[in-house]
């Protein structure tokens, strides 16, 4: 039997969730704020989403004066963060990873690496995009129904040592994250809420895959 290798776009979650999107095309956009509120140590969150200016000096001189007069010198190896955002000009985010799979054929696919995907949460349910580029036609064509526009492409990872010198857009992200190998569509807008958006069943580009390992 004859099998390939390509990459696709996948969505990752509850099955409930997954279900909504491929009989319903049903898709949450969220504000990149929201991510930059969450918990860094699952994995998603991450505080320089929106950030506009990153600080963070080697070794600062800190002093901490107390109104009763006294002063305390932190130590050298002390660390300070200042960093910005800017929240008017962000615009609204969804998420996807890009899946490197084994086809056997449309019933069968075979994710070729899972140690990846273990890490975006506890999840076993997937819609995977058979056709990408069908998808991302159907899904301008209805947020520009709305009014805004739509731009996509893989995040780009960083060395963190470049963060100072880095202009960070919507679609940087800190190495760390790589392992996410995330795929984001941006809606340019003056919305600061979540939005759902639906596209209609994806049934005919798009199938329903659990992740498992290779046997």
């Amino acid at each position: 039997m004859k099998t390939e290798e390509t990459t696709l776009l996948g969505k990752l979650g509850e099955p409930f969730y997954m279900k909504k999107l491929f009989y319903e095309g049903e898709i949450f956009f969220r504000p990149l704020h929201d991510f930059a509120e969450m918990d860094e140590s699952n994995g998603i969150g991450d505080k320089l989403e929106t950030a506009t200016t990153y600080c963070c000096p080697p070794n600062p001189q800190i002093t901490l004066n107390f109104s009763n007069g006294q002063k305390l010198q932190l130590p050298k190896e002390a660390k300070i963060e200042y960093h910005e955002h800017d929240s008017l000009k962000e615009g609204l985010i969804y998420c996807m990873s890009m899946v490197n799979y084994i086809i056997i054929n449309r019933e069968i696919l075979k994710i070729k690496e899972t140690q990846s995907l273990e890490r975006l949460g506890n999840y076993n349910s997937m819609v995977t995009i058979l056709n990408c580029p069908a998808f991302i036609e159907r899904l301008k064509n209805t947020v520009n129904k709305l009014g805004y526009s739509t731009y996509y492409q893989p995040v780009n990872y960083f060395p963190e040592k470049d963060i100072a010198r880095k202009i960070i857009t919507p679609f940087d992200k800190r190495e760390k994250y790589s392992y996410q190998n995330e795929f984001r569509i941006l809606i340019e807008c003056d919305l600061h809420t979540p939005l759902l958006i639906k596209l209609g069943s994806l049934e005919d580009i798009a199938t329903i895959v659990y992740a498992k390992p290779l046997n």
